[in-house]
């Protein structure tokens, strides 16, 4: 048997050549032109293409690949909102506070424990709520007593003592409650 000629070596090379490109050609087509249960990329449903619809003015034809522009959304991020509320707030926290700030006997203990209001006055008897709107916890005393306010957390004292009350925060001074007869 002899050699192959370069011809033919020309010719089986070519010849893969094509064999190859038509492969590749053909994985392309059944690709693109069939999504497979995915969705396409415009669909924005999630759910697997069962939901995509062609839009109006666009032929989808059995293996027709339709190509579709959308036009390009702006979004505007909104930066989140203020709130003295932590982000899990129970409800018990908003229906107290909620009563107490309409009261007017309600104390909010903001960073380096600075009471706002700073000085109260109050009926003998009645409760005031301590409320802490810092992502640390602080410890307020009231008479020699010890209240844990955690982050976000707070309190409700009663005061019966007619006159000036000290309220401490973390062994400092804090707010003034007067109580009154």
């Amino acid at each position: 048997m002899s050699a192959p000629s370069s011809y033919s070596k020309e010719l089986i090379t070519g010849l893969g050549f094509v064999l190859l490109v038509g492969i590749v050609l053909l994985i392309f087509y059944f690709t693109t032109s069939r999504n497979n249960g995915i969705a396409p990329a415009n669909d924005v449903s999630g759910g697997g293409g069962s939901n995509y619809q062609t839009p109006s003015g666009v032929a989808n034809t059995p293996g027709s690949n339709p190509v579709v522009t959308t036009p390009a959304k702006t979004v505007t991020k909104t930066p989140p909102k203020t709130t003295t509320v932590a982000p899990s707030a129970p409800k018990s926290y908003i229906v107290d506070s909620a009563k107490f700030k309409a009261s007017g006997y309600y104390i909010q203990i903001y960073p380096g424990c600075q009471a706002t209001p700073g000085n109260l006055t109050v009926k003998k008897g009645s409760q005031v709520m301590f409320d802490n709107r810092n992502d640390k916890g602080h410890t307020i005393a009231y008479k020699g007593v010890n209240h844990w306010l955690g982050a976000y957390g707070y309190a409700i004292l009663k005061f019966d003592y007619v006159g000036d009350n000290y309220v401490t925060c973390d062994g400092g001074g804090s707010a003034k409650v007067t109580v009154v007869p």
